[in-house]
């Protein structure tokens, strides 16, 4: 490594900083991400200094004893080409251990991460669409601080490679945000939240029984910003969530392949109708 050049756990302070970065790089960051991505794991958050300056970023969240997931791995337009990158990505590497990793990458970065091990598992697009008004709210909808949250937490596990308790209660509680479930009785048949973002709205997760529970979700978080800008992350295989997207009018702005470097986990693809975020899975 330079001598110039040092890496190190960043504070919850600079994690806004990495933010900001993504918001630079196009990426729509939720306005209030920053204190949630931290409550998932403080330490698995890397900075780059460059002669004292941040000049690069990178996340390794570990959920548990099996699992990360990596993300927020930006390198400051003008510190390029120096190798950064390569140092924080061994940070990270190094930081996971024996754990799996998992990451959401730009399509142009598949084969560097596939120069680091990791493998393709499939391909998610965002779309783009306006919020709209429905009719009606269907009855089985109820707010997230209704919902048992050991059962919510459960029901997200089976979406989920990891249970992650402290990442939900921080994100589901940020300003700016609405959750809704769908249930029968105690049973919760899916959940979603929507949050605020640099531009409109970003539903995530969305997970879902099936379609109908899915639409459900999105009319009652919808409504709450109707007029505004909502982007929802959908992955590949789910036919049925790029159908919902595709029939709302809303268009593909942005691509991304999730990876693995390890196990696959075995994920309910066709009940993911919205990822949680490209930064934390």
């Amino acid at each position: 490594m330079p001598a110039d050049i040092e890496i190190r756990n960043m504070t919850g302070e600079e994690v806004g900083i990495a933010k900001e970065w993504a918001a630079q790089e196009g990426w729509n960051p939720g306005l209030h991400d920053a204190a949630s991505f931290f409550a998932a794991d403080p330490d698995g958050f890397f900075i780059a200094l460059e002669d004292g300056r941040p000049a690069g970023s990178i996340s390794c969240v570990a959920y548990d004893d099996a699992f990360c997931f990596a993300g927020l791995f930006i390198v400051r337009e003008g510190s390029r080409g120096a190798g950064i990158g390569r140092e924080l990505s061994d940070a990270a590497l190094r930081y996971a251990g024996g754990r799996s990793i998992g990451l959401d990458a730009v399509v142009e970065m598949e084969s560097k991460y596939s120069e680091l091990g990791f493998k393709p598992d499939y391909h998610a697009f965002r779309y783009r669409g306006t919020a709209v008004r429905p009719a009606s709210i269907d009855p089985d909808i109820m707010g997230l601080p209704d919902v048992d949250p050991v059962r919510l937490i459960d029901y997200d596990a089976l979406h989920f490679p990891a249970r992650r308790q402290a990442f939900l209660e921080a994100w589901v509680g940020q300003p700016d945000g609405f959750g809704a479930a769908y249930t029968s009785g105690t049973r919760v048949l899916g959940y979603g939240f929507l949050r605020r973002c640099v531009v409109g709205y970003r539903y995530g997760p969305v997970f879902a029984r099936d379609r109908g529970v899915a639409e459900a979700l999105i009319d009652a978080l919808g409504a709450r910003v109707a007029g505004s800008p909502v982007f929802l992350d959908v992955p590949s295989p789910n036919r049925a969530g790029v159908s919902l997207a595709v029939d709302r009018g809303m268009e593909p702005v942005f691509e991304t392949v999730r990876m693995y470097n390890g196990r696959f986990p075995r994920l309910p693809l066709k009940e993911v109708f919205g990822v949680t975020s490209f930064e934390l899975g």
